[in-house]
C-alpha cells in the first residue's frame, strides 16, 4: 500500500522506552510473523517517539484484521495453537540463558566485534522468540477481538453485566504462578526463618535479591536493591506480619480459585460446550505465557544492561542513547566509528520510525514532524466525559483519587487507596500497583499486564477504556465499578 493513500490511526502508545527494544518487536510484527500465521501486520507503519514517548500508527482497519485471522487461526487449529504455546517458554528461555551468558562476560575485555556480535545475536534470539510469544497480543490486537467474543459468549449465559465482568475475570485466570507470585511467596518463607531464627537475614536477602531483583526493571530500570528487599522485611516485622498465616491464605485462595472456576463451569455448562470450553482453557494459558514472556524479556534486559553502558562508555554515549541506535547499524557504528553523536541525541528527543518492504528508515528534525503530520491522523478525545467503559479484568468496585502513572517518574504519586490511571502498566509499576485501590487503563484484553497483576494481587481493575488518561486529571474522584467495567468522574 503506498504510503500517501491513507493517513495511519495510533494503535498503540509507549512510555519511557528508547527505539531498541521497541524497534526488534516493529520488525516481528511487519517482517517475521508470516512464521507463525501465513502474514505479517499490513505495511506501511510509522513509530513516532519524542522524549521516549512511542506512538505506533498502522492502518487500523487492516491491523485489526491480523486479529481476526489469528483468532480463526486459533479456533480452527487447536493442535498448532497447542503447539506454539509449547515452544513459547523454549524460546524465552533460550533468550534468557543468552542474556544471562552475557550478563557473566567481562565486557571490557571484548573487542568491537565482539560486542556488535553479541548485541545482534542477542537480536535474533529476541525476534525467534517473539515471533511465538507474539500469539497472545496478535489474539486482541487493538480491537480486543478475543476478549470481546468471550465476553460475548457469557452475555448469553449470565442475566447482568456484573455477573458477566466476574465469570469473565475467573475463567481467564491463570492457576500457575508468576514470577511475582513467586516472590512474595518466597520473601514471606524468608520473613519466616528469620522470625523462627532460622538463618541469617542477610544471606537470605542476598539470595531473593539474586533470584528477584530484576522484576520491576523494565526496559531501563531500576532494579530492586538489597537495601529494598532488607527495608521491606523489616517493615513487615516491625508489623507483626505472620508469614505462615499469610502463605496459608494464599494456599485457601489458590483452592477457591479451582473450586469457583469448577463450579462456574458446571453452571453455565461450559465443559458441554467443546469450542468455548477450549477457549477459555487457552485464554487462561495464555494470560500466563503473556505474563512469562514478559518478565523473561524484562529480565533479559535487566542482564543486557551492561552491554549497552559498555558500549555507550566506548562511543561516548549513555545507554539510552545506545538504545536509539538501530541493530542495522550497529556495526558500521561500533566497529567503524560511523557516526555522529548530535544525531544520535537528536533521536531521543524526537525521531520516526518507517517500517517499509526495504526496512526501517529513521528520520529526525523537520523530517521525521512533516512525515508525521502528513501520514498520521489524530483521534479527538471528547473534552467532558463523565463516564467510561473498559472491559473487567479484575472485579470490585471502589472510589478514590485519580493518580495518572505513564512513567517510573510518576509512581512516587501513587499513594495508598489512589486510582492507578495509565495507558498500560509495565513491571517497573509495581510499587505502585501494590499501593492502588484499583487500576484503570487506556489498553488492554485479558491477556494484558494490568489484567494479569490485577488478579494476582485481587485489586479491581478495568481496562481498554482507550481515553482515560486523557479524560482523567491526578486529583480526580473517580469511582472504579469493575464488575460492569465503568469507570465514573464524580
Amino acid at each position: 500500500m503506498p504510503l500517501s493513500r491513507k493517513k495511519l490511526t495510533i494503535a498503540n502508545i509507549y512510555h519511557q522506552v528508547s527505539l531498541w527494544p521497541l524497534c526488534l518487536y516493529g520488525e516481528v510484527l511487519v517482517y517475521h510473523f508470516h512464521k507463525l500465521v501465513g502474514q505479517n501486520y499490513p505495511l506501511p507503519m510509522i513509530v513516532k517517539q519524542q522524549n521516549r514517548v512511542f506512538e505506533w500508527a498502522v492502518d487500523l482497519e487492516r491491523f485489526n484484521q491480523m486479529a481476526d485471522l489469528v483468532l480463526k487461526k486459533v479456533e480452527d487449529d487447536p493442535a498448532w495453537t497447542k503447539a506454539v504455546m509449547k515452544k513459547i517458554p523454549a524460546v524465552c528461555q533460550e533468550l534468557l540463558e543468552f542474556a544471562e551468558a552475557i550478563h557473566r562476560e567481562n565486557l571490557k575485555e571484548k573487542n568491537d566485534e565482539e560486542l556488535c556480535k553479541l548485541y545482534m545475536d542477542y537480536r535474533d534470539k529476541y525476534i525467534n522468540a517473539y515471533i511465538y510469544s507474539r500469539l497472545p497480543n496478535a489474539l486482541d490486537s487493538s480491537n480486543s477481538l478475543f476478549t470481546r467474543k468471550l465476553q460475548a459468549y457469557l452475555e448469553k449465559k449470565l442475566s447482568s453485566q456484573s455477573e458477566v465482568g466476574r465469570a469473565l475475570s475467573l475463567l481467564t485466570t491463570p492457576r500457575q504462578k508468576s514470577f511475582k507470585q513467586r516472590e512474595t511467596e518466597d520473601f514471606l518463607r524468608l520473613i519466616e526463618k528469620v522470625q523462627q531464627n532460622q538463618s541469617d537475614i542477610n544471606k537470605l536477602i542476598k539470595y531473593h535479591h539474586q533470584q528477584y531483583g530484576w522484576l520491576p526493571f523494565g526496559y531501563d530500570g531500576p532494579a530492586w536493591s538489597e537495601g529494598y528487599f532488607l527495608s521491606q522485611a523489616q517493615e513487615m516485622i516491625e508489623q507483626g506480619v505472620e508469614p505462615t498465616l499469610e502463605l496459608k491464605k494464599i494456599k485457601e485462595k489458590d483452592r477457591k480459585l479451582a473450586k469457583d472456576q469448577s463450579k462456574l463451569t458446571e453452571k453455565i455448562k461450559l465443559n458441554k460446550d467443546k469450542k468455548y470450553n477450549y477457549l477459555f482453557s487457552i485464554a487462561r494459558e495464555l494470560m500466563y505465557l503473556k505474563d512469562y514472556r514478559k518478565d523473561i524479556a524484562v529480565k533479559s534486559y535487566y542482564y543486557l544492561d551492561g552491554l549497552f553502558k559498555e558500549i555507550g562508555r566506548r562511543l561516548s554515549l549513555s545507554s539510552v542513547e545506545v538504545k536509539h541506535i538501530l541493530p542495522q547499524e550497529m556495526k558500521d557504528i561500533l566497529v567503524k566509528r560511523k557516526y555522529n553523536v548530535k544525531d544520535i541525541k537528536a533521536r531521543v528527543k524526537y525521531s520516526v520510525l518507517l517500517y517499509t518492504e526495504k526496512g526501517i528508515k529513521v528520520f529526525v528534525g523537520q523530517a521525521a514532524k512533516e512525515l508525521v503530520k502528513k501520514h498520521v491522523q489524530v483521534e479527538k478525545t471528547p473534552r467532558t466525559v463523565k463516564e467510561l467503559k473498559g472491559e473487567t479484568a479484575c472485579p470490585g468496585k471502589v472510589t478514590g483519587q485519580a493518580k495518572i502513572v505513564l512513567s517510573v517518574e510518576d509512581i512516587s504519586k501513587v499513594k495508598k487507596g489512589d486510582i492507578l490511571i495509565s495507558s498500560a502498566t509495565d513491571p517497573s509499576f509495581i510499587i505502585a500497583i501494590k499501593k492502588a485501590a484499583a487500576i484503570v487503563t487506556d489498553k488492554g484484553g485479558i491477556t494484558c499486564h494490568a489484567a494479569i497483576t490485577s488478579r494476582e494481587l485481587d485489586i479491581p481493575c478495568v481496562i481498554g477504556t482507550k481515553i482515560a488518561t486523557q479524560v482523567l486529571r491526578d486529583g480526580n474522584k473517580v469511582e472504579v465499578d469493575a464488575d460492569r467495567g465503568i469507570v465514573k468522574k464524580l
